[in-house]
């Protein structure tokens, strides 16, 4: 179990350097896009800000599900106490981590596809489509991943209540 939380400890680590970079490019790109628009045509700047926003959006994501600030539904979980309480996050979180499961291999049939179609977006430079949309797959699985972990823990915390009782 620990392995895997260093496992997502590194994966945090280069996420949130990720979450910094891209933010701040975006930042600079954008207050210089609008005096650059007088002189030069800004619509690839424009279109490599929304792909980074994409990006920034599941690395945040991602980040959320790690820390358990994600968007939280489970209205019944906050009403259980004791085992009931444990077997329901243990319930939510595996079936999250399918969910994000099924949405990798969705994003990954989004990927192949635009990988054939052989797609570019014009971005200073042509550059597949493909290689920008890369982060669905890895946020998705990423996810996936943290859900998973989340459950196992909880069934670590759930046992170890039950054998202490």
């Amino acid at each position: 179990m620990t392995f895997l939380k260093k496992i997502d400890d590194g994966i945090a680590r280069v996420e949130n350097a990720m979450l910094v970079t891209l933010f701040f490019i975006m930042l600079v790109l954008a207050f210089f896009q609008i005096p650059l628009a007088k002189i030069i045509n800004t619509d690839n700047i424009e279109v490599l800000l929304r792909q980074m926003l994409l990006w920034i959006s599941l690395l945040g994501a991602s980040l959320a599900t790690r820390e358990g600030r994600h968007i939280n539904v489970d209205v019944l979980s906050r009403r259980l106490h004791g085992g009931a309480k444990h077997a329901a996050l243990i319930l939510v979180n595996f079936f999250s981590s399918i969910i994000c499961i099924l949405l990798t291999i969705a994003s990954w049939q989004v990927l192949k596809d635009a990988y054939e179609f052989g797609e570019t977006v014009e971005i200073f430079v042509s550059v597949p489509t493909w290689i920008l949309q890369t982060i669905l797959v890895f946020g998705f699985a990423i996810m996936a991943f943290r859900f998973l972990l989340k459950a196992l823990t909880e069934i670590a915390v759930w046992n170890g209540r039950k054998e202490a009782a």
